[in-house]
């Protein structure tokens, strides 16, 4: 079955929109665990040390994922030009 020109191009819109937000969500699920663990008990076990190692692992992976998605319009343009 083949598929349109115009059916390819709302494909790939789709999934790029989803693949953005899905990096956006993460960004946002890890700033909220960083949080969490920051000012709530659930850190508690840890020590001081392991606790902010913890954090500012989470935040680290909530940079990466906001870096990603900055340069994810330029990612996909290297990979795959537009027709």
């Amino acid at each position: 079955m083949s598929q349109s020109a115009h059916e390819l191009a709302v494909m790939r819109q789709r999934a790029r929109q989803t693949t953005e937000a899905a990096y956006g969500l993460a960004a946002l699920a890890a700033l909220t665990f960083a949080a969490l663990i920051n000012h709530t008990n659930l850190g508690a076990p840890l020590g001081e040390e392991a606790r902010l190692v913890v954090i500012w692992s989470f935040v680290g992976l909530a940079a990466a994922d906001a870096a990603l998605l900055v340069a994810w319009q330029y990612i996909i343009g290297w990979i795959a030009p537009p027709q």
